[in-house]
């Protein structure tokens, strides 16, 4: 098995299309779910989105969990386990409301530009999250928006809707992981963890999965298992192609 970067979703997905085409049936693509979900886009049978947002997602609400990866990047027994999981809830809590807005947006065509937010710039947080102070996230992303963008009262208001959502009905899928990681690493430096920059923590968390026992729990590894099956191809091999 050869694998390939394409450089974006859509890039990927017109390989997979054109493979269709001309009937190269041991060709597919992966890419980040996105808002595909939710959204109802169909996707060549050849082309398997992640389960979360992104792989970075997986890795943070995947079989491990937030709290397992954050724990070790504190000093030895400095936090609780509990103390770990109230920040994992404000770094999902601030990453549903991005992924939400982020949704809205394409849903309504309010233009609004959230992609490399600055979390770390936020001043004194917020009684919403103890990370970020989100009325000022809001006049951010008002003023790097499209001139006929919402206003910025309306992106205010849309991100406190998102934080009355309750933790169990918050859906991951919106969540990020450039976002989280950005977060994670501001979590841990304000907390007397190591100063992490958040493509750092990104390759951590995408290093989580690399231990097979942890991607074998993703759908994705099932899909493209049975894909494989179809096309006359092992997908997995030596302790991957392991299921005990």
């Amino acid at each position: 098995m050869m694998s390939i970067a394409c450089g974006n979703r859509i890039k990927a997905i017109n390989v997979a299309t054109m493979a269709n085409i001309q009937s190269l049936t041991r060709i597919c693509a992966v890419v980040d779910a996105d808002v595909d979900a939710f959204l109802g886009t169909k996707l060549p049978d050849n082309v398997f989105s992640t389960d979360q947002g992104d792989i970075e997602a997986c890795a943070f609400f995947g079989p491990a969990g937030g709290a397992v990866f954050m724990a070790p990047l504190f000093p030895p027994a400095r936090y609780t386990r509990e103390e770990v999981d109230g920040m994992v809830d404000d770094i999902s809590a601030v990453a549903f409301a991005v992924g939400r807005l982020r949704l809205d947006s394409v849903r309504r065509d309010w233009k609004l530009s959230l992609s490399g937010l600055p979390f770390g710039a936020s001043p004194t947080p917020d009684a919403l999250n103890s990370f970020v102070d989100m009325h000022w996230m809001a006049g951010i992303i008002a003023a790097r928006s499209h001139p006929d963008s919402i206003c910025e009262r309306c992106v205010d208001r849309h991100f406190r809707k998102s934080f009355s959502t309750p933790l169990g009905d918050r859906d991951s899928r919106l969540c990020r992981g450039h976002d989280i990681a950005q977060l994670v690493a501001i979590a841990v430096a304000k907390r007397g963890g190591p100063s992490l920059a958040g493509r750092t923590v990104e390759t951590l968390l995408k290093a989580a999965l690399h231990a097979c026992r942890n991607f074998r729990e993703l759908a994705l590894y099932r899909d493209l298992e049975n894909w494989g099956a179809k096309a006359g191809v092992t997908v997995w091999h030596d302790e991957c192609a392991n299921a005990a």
